[in-house]
């Protein structure tokens, strides 16, 4: 057992690497990046952040949150760089896929 758990590791390392090597993972690094730099995202998604939690924390159904809420998040989807990385985030999990489904199947096994 020892040897088949040792061999789906190295093929998950090397899974991992080819990922890493990929055209998808390369530009989603990049969009991250000019995201980290991006003052106007990185306020409205900690806008959005403390709101949601403060309509969660406090149960609130009001309409004005709820309408702020959506008004900010509407703003954020109007950034084209922000939809770039929503894409990027899509096509990089779509690579992850395998892997998750490979983690959930061992898991299953060891139940």
């Amino acid at each position: 057992m020892e040897k088949l758990i040792k061999a789906v590791l190295q093929k998950t390392d090397e899974l991992v690497e080819i990922i890493k090597q990929s055209k998808e993972y390369k530009t989603y690094l990049s969009i991250k990046e000019k995201m980290g730099e991006n003052e106007q995202i990185h306020t409205l998604i900690q806008e959005i952040k403390k709101q949601q939690q403060y309509v969660v924390r406090n149960q609130l159904k009001n309409q004005k949150e709820d309408k702020e809420l959506k008004k900010k998040i509407k703003a954020l989807q109007c950034i084209p760089l922000y939809n770039d990385y929503l894409n990027a985030v899509d096509d990089l999990n779509h690579y992850l896929e395998p892997i998750k489904k490979l983690q959930d199947y061992f898991d299953q096994l060891t139940k």
